[in-house]
């Protein structure tokens, strides 16, 4: 009888540790679903305590989704015009940017690809916005930056590989 209470308490024990571990991984991807909650309703705050969370954890590193969430944040973080919000990533494009790359990357089942590519056309227009305002403000070194990035996007499948060649004009300027 002994026995079989020490083999019940085990089992127990095990369940009880992989329901936790599993919770663990639940709650880290509720993490990155909340972060999206938040991005769309403009708390980009919260989101960000959110992705930053979601970012370092080991269940959600190598998930396609965070990476796709951060630059979510981050293009909306710029997109808001406030400087405060575009302050708290240096370069938020170009963390968007590096962050659908990096979703496209890990995501083998091209689950978050087409959402990657939703906001693309979007990333662009974002990037010929901020190389402009750099040009304007003698930011040469950044407006040409910016240029690059958009001539990398306007190359990809979704611009069929077609670069406006007044882009290429600019970043020439």
């Amino acid at each position: 009888i002994e026995t079989y209470k020490l083999g019940k308490m085990k089992r127990f024990i095990l369940s009880l540790l992989i329901s936790v571990l599993a919770l663990g991984a639940f709650a880290q991807k509720g993490k990155v679903s909340s972060a999206l909650n938040y991005i769309d309703a403009n708390n980009y705050i919260k989101a960000k305590e959110a992705i930053d969370a979601a970012i370092v954890h080991e269940k959600t590193i190598a998930w396609p989704k965070t990476f796709y969430a951060q630059g979510r944040l981050a293009q909306a973080m710029y997109e808001s015009g406030d400087d405060k919000m575009r302050a708290l990533y240096e370069d938020p494009l170009i963390l968007a940017y590096n962050s659908y790359l990096k979703s496209i990357e890990l995501d083998e089942k091209s689950t978050t690809e087409k959402l990657v590519f939703l906001q693309l056309p979007a990333l662009s227009n974002d990037f010929l916005e901020w190389a402009i305002d750099e040009f304007e403000a003698a930011q040469y070194e950044k407006s040409l930056m910016a240029f690059e990035k958009l001539i990398e996007i306007q190359e990809s499948d979704l611009f069929g590989g077609v670069v406006d060649t007044a882009v290429i004009y600019n970043a020439g300027l």
